[in-house]
């Protein structure tokens, strides 16, 4: 029976330390630990209560388009019509990508194949994906 493991809420940053990379880092292992479906990390808001940077936030919703699961901890809307705007087109990706995501999701069931993959998992043979961060 699938469960979702949910990831703490991540800091505001870009780093390994906690930040956007750290989540990638870790929703990696965990799918290539047997646990696929994962609840990536909320984009929690600085130690003082300050929204994150627009462009970190933009990214964080990239990535989260293409996990098996997406919540919103920060409305686009507490930002400006522009993420607004990307915000939305975000989703209606991710609502377009549903079919691919589905196929994904039972594949993960059914052969235990991770969700989300690091590069060198599609294409062991080639040097290059060990040397990409």
């Amino acid at each position: 029976l699938p469960v979702f493991v949910r990831q703490p809420s991540i800091a505001p940053t870009w780093g390994v330390d906690n930040g956007l990379q750290a989540m990638l880092n870790s929703i990696y292992a965990l799918g290539l630990s047997g646990y696929p479906f994962v609840m990536p990390a909320a984009l929690s808001r600085g130690a003082g209560g300050e929204l994150p940077d627009p462009e970190l936030y933009v990214r964080w919703m990239q990535l989260m388009a293409f996990f098996p699961a997406m919540h919103l901890s920060l409305a686009p809307w507490d930002y400006n019509a522009t993420v607004v705007e990307i915000g939305m087109s975000l989703m209606n990706l991710r609502d377009n990508l549903k079919d691919i995501l589905v196929t994904t999701g039972y594949n993960a069931k059914t052969l235990g194949a991770p969700i989300v993959r690091p590069l060198w998992y599609l294409s062991p043979t080639d040097p290059t994906v060990f040397s990409i961060s």
